[in-house]
């Protein structure tokens, strides 16, 4: 069975693999050797008896390298997009793809500075449970916590080797479990973030979950999508793939940050 057959049969185990990248077969292929598995072909033979090892894999393909704050956008969406949400009577986000929630608290400290507390809902979403755990638990390690502008850092309690937001910040950020290839989207939303996650889907998925994001949006709402992440010179910008004007968005300074029309 060649590893193309061998992929073949582990997409018909885990769908979603189909909405990823065609170096998703390198990374089944990494993960059948870490698990110590000879080749790929090996690996989808025992994902076919073995319930556990398939949840195992499935964790493995949501992305945990993110920071608070990150990318060079960020500046321009708060003081451009966030404070022009101040007079809404309820700001409603998602984060789609949370990842460990790092971009939850990041909006949600940053939204603070324009709408109270009670009248912000965040919504977390991830693929993997044992991201939203974290997410849940509001609490990174103080080697992160330069990435909070010192003015917000209020928001936390640091300890000798953490810091956690408070409970009363951690109880406005809901988490669920969402796969933004199979599952039905939420809607709608002042606010959509979704970064760091497209760029490791195929070309013919892209467009599907950025319609799909545009259409979660309420009129006059936001979209996030991907930045450059200055912190190591790696690009990894996603374009809108549909003209944004087909979708009822407007690309904001050439940026990855769209506004839906009223």
């Amino acid at each position: 069975m060649p590893d193309l057959c061998a992929y073949r049969v582990v997409c018909g185990m885990i769908p979603e693999l189909t909405g990823y990248r065609a170096g998703t077969v390198l990374f089944l292929r990494e993960k059948a050797a870490e698990r110590g598995y000879v080749n790929l072909r090996t690996y989808a033979r025992v994902l076919r008896k073995d319930p556990a090892e398939i949840a195992w894999l499935s964790t493995r393909l949501t992305y945990k390298g993110t920071h608070f704050f990150r990318g060079e956008d960020w500046g321009f969406f708060i003081g451009r997009c966030l404070s022009e949400l101040a007079d809404r009577s309820e700001v409603r986000v998602w984060c789609a793809g949370c990842s460990l929630g790092q971009e939850a608290y990041s909006v949600l400290t940053a939204l603070l500075d324009y709408v109270p507390l009670e009248k912000i809902r965040i919504l977390a979403t991830d693929y993997n449970d044992e991201l939203l755990e974290k997410c849940r638990s509001g609490r990174y390690l103080n080697m992160h916590l330069h990435e909070i502008p010192e003015r917000l850092r209020r928001y936390v309690e640091t300890g000798e080797k953490t810091f956690t937001f408070l409970p009363e910040l951690r109880a406005a950020v809901e988490t669920k479990p969402l796969n933004l290839i199979t599952d039905d989207y939420p809607a709608p939303f002042d606010v959509i973030l979704c970064r760091n996650v497209i760029k490791f889907f195929s070309g013919d998925m892209i467009p599907r979950v950025q319609r799909r994001l545009a259409a979660s949006l309420a009129p006059g709402g936001f979209l996030f999508l991907s930045a450059d992440d200055d912190r190591r010179g790696v690009k990894d910008r996603v374009e809108m793939i549909p003209r944004p004007e087909e979708l009822g968005l407007q690309q904001l300074e050439n940026r990855c940050i769209y506004r839906k029309h009223a």
